[in-house]
């Protein structure tokens, strides 16, 4: 939620885009899924964004591809235990916790955060992915895929409550999508659309400080003697 900011406003903007790319490059309304809302209570304009923890094991993506769970989100192997064998917890699965600190010199340094530390009222940064799933009956589903949060400032959580009433009071309140309207937009697709896989990489430039625990794990590989977990990002 933006809270009205102008810039959040402008991502809901190039939100609706992508997801017109997508309609427009497939079958004419074949594609669902975008779903932007208001705040039940404040009008402001939401839109979610998350990520399996599993992916099913098939002729797609086999056990080799398990990465395991990073030790702050699974300290406890407690998700990693309900894997079984027919899951694992691959890199489309993982979502990075990261927390920025600027140095004395104006550089950023971004170190693993531990999500259970991300409360109501941090002021964060959300890195995404844009994917449509296939769906019964020849449709596809689009979705935006969680891949990243990074903390940037904890400070404003004292006082959001306080903000975020001032922001009610004075907001005028943003009007709902208009769906309809750009589904009118929609053209149906004239070619096939390539799958593009996902490859690690890092979601910010900057220096990364991991621990060599972390490090370690990051590297590691279960085993078949190991908890496998992971998953399919099937559709809802």
């Amino acid at each position: 939620m933006g809270l009205g900011d102008i810039a959040f406003d402008k991502a809901m903007e190039k939100l609706e885009e992508v997801f017109l790319h997508f309609a427009n490059n497939f079958p004419a309304d074949s594609v669902s899924g975008y779903d932007p809302v208001l705040h039940k209570d404040t009008g402001f304009n939401v839109f979610h964004a998350h990520s399996r923890y599993f992916t099913k094991v098939s002729a797609y993506q086999d056990k080799s591809d398990n990465i395991g769970f990073h030790p702050l989100v699974d300290p406890d192997n407690v998700l990693a235990s309900m894997a079984g064998d027919g899951f694992i917890h691959a890199i489309d699965n993982e979502v990075q916790f990261l927390r920025r600190e600027i140095l004395p010199d104006g550089t950023a340094r971004y170190y693993p955060y531990n999500p259970v530390s991300i409360q109501i009222g941090d002021i964060v940064e959300i890195s995404v992915a844009f994917v449509a799933f296939p769906a019964q009956g020849n449709k596809y589903k689009f979705v935006v895929a969680l891949r990243g949060i990074l903390v940037l400032d904890q400070e404003a959580r004292e006082v959001s409550n306080v903000t975020l009433n001032s922001l009610i009071a004075i907001h005028n309140f943003q009007q709902k999508a208009d769906i309809l309207r750009m589904r009118s937009r929609y053209t149906p697709a004239k070619r096939q659309v390539a799958v593009l896989h996902r490859t690690k990489r890092q979601l910010y430039k900057g220096q990364i400080d991991i621990e060599d625990t972390q490090q370690r794990m990051a590297r590691m590989r279960l085993n078949e003697d190991t908890v496998h977990n992971s998953n399919t990002m099937s559709q809802d």
